[in-house]
């Protein structure tokens, strides 16, 4: 299940995808086109491994069934678009039983009551049935049912009882943009489309900030972080590592590089910056603007505009996890981590203006927008 493999030629060793690295790219593709997800790590899922090379099998057999018991964050979440235009595509007829049971979402039961997991963990669980007949194209007919129960004994015990035959199969039709493998209430969806998109308001956007380690990076005070800051570029690697409970290095954050970077920016008061940290809670930070430094992905391109300038931004979420219905949204005038409106649902912020060079050298701003205001 790796992305990459390591050949040998003329003695010398050389990084080359891997199978499954090559045909994972698939998935990042949708009707031709490039997903354009900022952070399409799902697709990375040991489980879409497994599924994209049950589907490569399969094509080049010309027919079998692949089944898996997974996760089932692929039967909704726009990272997902892309593989499930190339399983429509590819097979001949799909089953999708969604166990539900998610307890991140805090998932409910027709009747209000907590919805129970098949296993004990958190997240939702889906059984795929993936058919495809010899000499049968896509789009595939997609069935799909639901199975939720307060009582996981119970759910089991239901499920067990399940075949293909007696299972309350809803044909569904999946379509552009998203393919979604779950039914859809499309009575809304003319009006609905009359909206613009907030990725059209705003063209220029990003997800948060990502620290790697908010504890040593993000503070309430700016004494705090001065004190925080000037302690960890004195102590070692080690004693640091100690000190600030920092963990084992991580493949996008290490500590050395951190400290070079916080050394090479300077600690200063000047350059302290206000950073939303949760709603309400503006914090205190160092923005070097360096990935892969003091923060792993400082989003710079992004947050570049969020700098001492008088500018606003709209912060809120792609999905929802966990809500009765669409409440994340807030705005700032400060920097944003990626978990500054809900601690669950990944944030995205919206600079209301750009900075621009104007001819004298001097800075200025621009509506975000591609619309006349």
């Amino acid at each position: 299940n790796k992305n990459w493999e390591i050949e040998v030629v003329n003695g010398k060793k050389k990084k080359v995808p891997s199978l499954i690295g090559t045909l994972l790219q698939d998935y990042y593709q949708v009707e031709g086109k490039p997903l354009g997800e900022k952070n399409p790590k799902w697709l990375q899922n040991d489980y879409v491994k497994f599924i994209r090379f049950g589907q490569w099998r399969i094509e080049q057999t010309g027919g079998g069934i692949l089944a898996f018991i997974t996760d089932n964050g692929y039967l909704e979440n726009p990272t997902f678009r892309g593989m499930r235009e190339k399983l429509l595509n590819c097979f001949s007829e799909i089953y999708l039983l969604d166990l539900h049971g998610n307890q991140r979402k805090k998932e409910k039961t027709p009747g209000g009551e907590q919805d129970k997991n098949v296993f004990d963990i958190q997240q939702g669980v889906a059984i795929g049935i993936f058919v495809k007949e010899p000499g049968k194209t896509g789009p595939a007919t997609v069935y799909h049912s639901g199975l939720y129960d307060p009582s996981q004994k119970n759910k089991c015990a239901r499920l067990g009882n399940l075949t293909l035959n007696t299972a309350a199969w809803e044909i569904i039709a999946p379509e552009s943009p998203d393919f979604l493998f779950k039914p859809e209430n499309k009575s809304l969806e003319k009006e609905y489309n009359q909206g613009m998109k907030i990725t059209e308001a705003f063209p220029v956007n990003s997800v948060g900030i990502v620290t790697a380690r908010d504890g040593l990076t993000i503070h309430f005070t700016e004494n705090k972080l001065l004190e925080t800051a000037q302690e960890f570029l004195r102590l070692p690697v080690e004693e640091a590592r100690t000190k600030f409970n920092l963990g084992p290095d991580a493949k996008d954050w290490k500590i050395e590089w951190a400290k070079s970077d916080l050394k090479n920016y300077g600690v200063e008061k000047d350059k302290i910056r206000k950073i939303l940290y949760r709603p309400f809670d503006n914090r205190f930070t160092f923005y070097t603007g360096k990935s892969g430094g003091f923060f792993c992905r400082p989003r710079s391109d992004v947050m570049q505009h969020m700098l001492g300038t008088a500018n606003l931004a709209l912060c809120s979420t792609r999905s929802i996890e966990v809500s009765e219905g669409f409440q994340h949204v807030f705005c700032t005038d400060a920097l944003v981590q990626h978990h500054s409106v809900s601690l669950k649902e990944v944030n995205y912020i919206f600079p209301l203006y750009l900075i621009t060079k104007q001819d004298n050298n001097s800075l200025g701003l621009v509506f975000n927008s591609t619309q006349n205001r």
